[in-house]
């Protein structure tokens, strides 16, 4: 199944019949390739990849989620599909190893999310190669007409919560497609839709990021959940979060906390015919978890927090070191102050040269360096690489500059 690469020539008509559509092209190889980066440089600076909770709502801690939540072509997309006034309810990243176990049971969204309404759409992006050997999504075509039975198996390799899954006689697996994707395209399916994955069997991790999109229309209800509004006007009764995108890493810290809370308590209750074993244990979990996102707030425990902490990493090569130079430097008014900077340096040195005016050299470091550090300190909120890393850390100014020139990296988002 093959579409076009624009979001304007969606086929709205087989969404409806079908509940799903792909592949659609939202980033060129470039892009994928740098958010890539900068989720891996996260993970490379904490020692490990990225936790539950941080996989959940990361638009509101990163700055390459939030890029990808408010992408144009998605929400172009996504307004064919539920209309122009758009919230943001969650995002998921999913990340399987190479190698690796993990999978995701066929299931069905809309039984477990506890929302209230029919104008909701997953859009899942590729950030890695998502083929059906590295376990990408498989779907069952026109299942998202009616609400099929799930137990909750709580299997140690299902990357969901619960585990939950469609019992094998309630699915129809000679009809299940994979929808395969590249780096930088995307699929869309309703949230009733049954999916799931399998294992990932090759030697590079499958990285989807799972986009839930929902109308913010006066009858949808959350289930006291909170969410980002992205386009048009909210006309919900649910919380709105306040974006993450331009505050410093505390601020970014408690909002997402904040939402994780009213997350994890809307999504983690009994259906109505539970017993008490079921009950009892997602009554712990739930607890456990509310108390976990006061413990992350107060101490400040993920990816940003350590990502400031540059004094702690070691770096083998400059390879290695720029997607942590990407990651320090997510801001874009940061980055148009690093590009701008650099410029100067550049035609500085070139008068310089020119014109044999040796003493002006003493301004080169004052340009360069005082455009940069009023990116870090104003916008970025952090300390410049330069302190630890002083040639890595120029010659990223001078590697950033050129890739901003050949598009690679962007000063307009």
């Amino acid at each position: 199944m093959t579409l076009t690469d624009t979001a304007n020539t969606i086929d709205t008509g087989q969404y409806q019949s079908e509940g799903f559509l792909f592949p659609i092209k939202v980033l060129g190889s470039d892009d994928a390739i740098r958010m890539r980066a900068e989720l891996e440089a996260v993970e490379k600076l904490q020692g490990h990849p990225l936790d539950k909770a941080q996989c959940n709502k990361s638009y509101l801690l990163y700055d390459w989620a939030d890029e990808l939540v408010h992408h144009p072509v998605i929400l172009d997309a996504v307004e064919q599909l539920i209309g122009p006034d758009i919230l943001c309810l969650m995002t998921n990243l999913f990340t399987k190893e190479a190698g690796s176990k993990s999978y995701v049971s066929m299931h069905q969204d809309a039984a477990y999310w506890g929302v209230d309404a029919d104008d909701v759409v997953t859009a899942w992006v590729a950030l890695s190669p998502a083929t059906a050997q590295s376990g990408v999504m498989k779907v069952e075509p026109g299942s998202h007409k009616s609400i099929r039975t799930q137990i909750n198996t709580y299997a140690k390799d299902n990357l969901l919560t619960r585990g939950q899954e469609i019992p094998v006689e309630e699915l129809e697996p000679e009809r299940q497609i994979y929808m395969e994707l590249k780096p930088g395209e995307m699929s869309l399916h309703h949230f009733q839709l049954v999916h799931g994955s399998d294992a990932n069997t090759t030697d590079d991790r499958r990285i989807g990021f799972a986009i839930r999109y929902v109308a913010a229309k006066s009858n949808v209800r959350a289930d006291n959940q909170s969410a980002l509004l992205v386009r048009g006007q909210n006309h919900t009764n649910i919380t709105m979060e306040q974006r993450g995108k331009g505050q410093n890493p505390t601020q970014r810290y408690r909002e997402h906390a904040r939402a994780m809370r009213r997350l994890v308590r809307s999504m983690l209750l009994p259906e109505k015919e539970a017993g008490l074993g079921e009950r009892a244990r997602l009554f712990i979990t739930r607890q456990a978890a509310v108390l976990l996102t006061y413990y992350r707030q107060i101490k400040g425990d993920n990816a940003m927090s350590e990502a400031n902490n540059s004094h702690n990493q070691q770096f083998g090569s400059f390879k290695e070191f720029y997607p942590f130079y990407l990651a320090e430097h997510q801001n874009v008014v940061s980055r148009r102050l690093h590009f701008t900077g650099t410029a100067l340096v550049l035609g500085l040195v070139a008068y310089i040269l020119t014109f044999g005016l040796w003493t002006w050299l003493l301004a080169v470091p004052v340009v360069g360096y005082g455009f940069a550090w009023i990116g870090h300190f104003f916008f970025e909120k952090n300390k410049p690489a330069t302190f630890k890393f002083p040639f890595y850390s120029l010659l990223g100014d001078f590697v950033m500059f050129f890739d901003i020139l050949r598009g690679k990296v962007s000063i307009l988002r």
